[in-house]
């Protein structure tokens, strides 16, 4: 459901409150799942809002139907595949939809006993550069080799991953000693994206715009490479660009998401092309080991620059951060 005013959607509130006390049990557990996703509409709007204080209210919702979403669902797990990228030893999650890769196979010291980015399509051998990115690449050019059945796709990190369970939370992150279980999770995944094109981690802000962040912690350079870059291949993504990294000082970070292969499969196109020409262009060997990864660093932010040129309609998750010790 579309909400355009705060007094809108005081509205639904009400509604969704005398709808829960008077249905009966079978009505509200036949709509429990259209439910949580208004109260998960509801409650992003009201965000940094002054209504704020009608997300208990939504809360309360969300308590009395709780029962009926931890009910267990269809296994989803053959046609929605999150892949893990891994570069050291370190735990891994138990349930089957997700699936570790290790990055930078081609001149990694060790073998992790899992799929490397060193086979089939791959720039494994470009790690220095393109970090995480070398793992993504592989996926995109492999995944449908492997899983020829995949219909939804995501991205996490060996101590990152979404924070499902907990959508309506105060802090965009959870810091946990070890991976947590995430049972029925690829399910949630696909029940979100019925109403949604793409899931995202909630955004990190900074005290400055990304263009001045990314000058600060990098090279300006690189971001003038990256800019040319997009004028030069696709021109229709500039006004995009320049209001991501000139007008915005939050964008979604880590790369992770949850999309429809469709998307996902477009989107790397767009990506890898631009990576690609930005790669040809910028000379890193003056570079210490830190600022080489520049064609990660870089990635990370266009992908809120995809999504705002397409329009993407999102739905924004904390995430879990494993610290691997008692927190």
């Amino acid at each position: 459901m579309r909400v355009s005013s705060n007094n809108a959607i005081l509205q639904e509130l009400e509604a969704l409150e005398v709808f829960v006390k008077l249905k009966t049990e079978a009505e509200i557990h036949k709509a429990a799942n259209d439910i949580f996703n208004m109260v998960r509409q509801n409650v992003q709007k009201l965000e940094n809002s002054p209504e704020q204080h009608l997300v208990p209210r939504f809360m309360a919702i969300l308590n009395r139907i709780n029962k009926y979403l931890a009910v267990e669902e269809e296994d989803c797990s053959e046609k929605i595949k999150i892949f893990v990228c891994y570069y050291q030893p370190w735990e891994l999650p138990a349930e089957k939809f997700f699936v570790p890769v290790q990055a930078g196979k081609a001149a990694s010291p060790f073998d992790l006993n899992m799929l490397g980015d060193n086979t089939g399509d791959n720039i494994s051998h470009k790690n220095a550069t393109f970090s995480e990115f070398t793992a993504w690449y592989w996926v995109w050019k492999n995944a449908k080799k492997l899983y020829p059945n995949l219909e939804y796709i995501g991205l996490a990190h060996y101590r990152r991953y979404f924070s499902m369970a907990q959508p309506f939370c105060e802090h965009s992150i959870h810091y946990v000693p070890k991976i947590p279980s995430m049972k029925n999770f690829d399910n949630l995944f696909v029940k979100t994206l019925e109403n949604a094109d793409i899931i995202l981690r909630k955004p990190t802000f900074f005290s400055r715009p990304v263009k001045e962040q990314y000058s600060y912690r990098h090279y300006e350079a690189d971001y003038l490479h990256i800019k040319q870059v997009i004028h030069d291949i696709c021109p229709e993504y500039d006004e995009a660009f320049a209001e991501v990294f000139d007008n915005n000082n939050g964008i979604s970070t880590c790369c992770m998401f949850v999309a429809k292969y469709e998307l996902f499969d477009h989107y790397f196109q767009w990506l890898f092309s631009l990576l690609f020409e930005t790669e040809r262009r910028i000379d890193t060997s003056l570079y210490d080991d830190y600022q080489k990864r520049v064609l990660a660093f870089l990635a990370e932010r266009l992908l809120s620059v995809y999504v705002l040129r397409h329009k993407l309609k999102s739905v924004y998750e904390p995430i879990f951060l494993v610290t691997g010790e008692n927190v």
